[in-house]
């Protein structure tokens, strides 16, 4: 599944927090499903379908890692993560043989959860791209090598991108004709959240719509609120 806005099952006992969370998650354009115990979480699951959980395993009808095991028997490839207010050794232990992938503790940066989240993603839904060969991508008339960085058209010279350039049209081609969030490429391009970082993306997607102005069927639109869209 995975797409642009992924879905998450948030089992959070404490509302309060669990709000804080899920709106966290939502500026980030993800669509939240909050639920405050196991039962409510399986029922959710047998009602929709979701791309990953975040679960505290003190729940308030048992323990939570019983949650995780009949998450993981039903899709084995389901990311999981664990963030919890038990933190000792065994804790920890505990739940990754329940079949979590990861397990954070509380307090927690919520950085560092964005980075473990968007990285299980990868590794479970891994992007279909345009072409048999993983690193180069059909653009329209453009053909984009992104082992060397260049973007080639027939009857054209070729372009040689720089390292940012190069990472965020592919970026953009993998999310071909759907939105790539802003929060999204600045965490794969720049490795962090920041208004200079964001401004400076900002200049580099100008800078990709001039190097493929040569082609009228291909655009870079901006999403407002969102990110952007390249459509071919």
């Amino acid at each position: 599944m995975y797409g642009s806005e992924p879905q998450l099952l948030l089992v959070e006992k404490d509302q309060s927090y669990g709000n804080l969370m899920k709106g966290y998650f939502q500026a980030l354009h993800f669509n939240v499903v909050m639920v405050l115990s196991c039962d409510e979480a399986i029922r959710a699951c047998n009602t929709e379908r979701f791309d990953f959980c975040i679960i505290e395993v003190n729940l308030p009808d048992g323990n939570g890692l019983s949650l995780v095991t009949h998450l993981r028997e039903h899709n084995p490839s389901f990311p999981i993560i664990i963030v919890s207010e038990l933190t000792s050794q065994s804790d920890v232990l505990n739940g990754l043989r329940s079949g979590a992938d990861e397990y954070i503790k509380k307090p927690f940066d919520s950085e560092e959860l964005t980075l473990r989240v968007y990285a299980l993603l990868r590794l479970a839904y891994p992007v279909q791209r345009n072409s048999n060969d993983c690193e180069t991508f059909d653009i329209g008339s453009y053909k984009f090598d992104v082992i060397h960085q260049v973007l080639k058209r027939p009857g054209f010279q070729d372009k040689r991108l720089t390292a940012k350039e190069s990472e965020l049209l592919r970026q953009l081609a993998l999310h071909m004709n759907n939105v790539l969030p802003r929060e999204y490429a600045l965490k794969m391009v720049w490795e962090e959240f920041s208004s200079y970082n964001s401004r400076s993306m900002d200049v580099y997607i100008t800078k990709l719509r001039k190097l493929l102005r040569d082609d009228p069927n291909v655009e870079i639109l901006n999403v407002r609120g969102k990110g952007f869209k390249l459509v071919v």
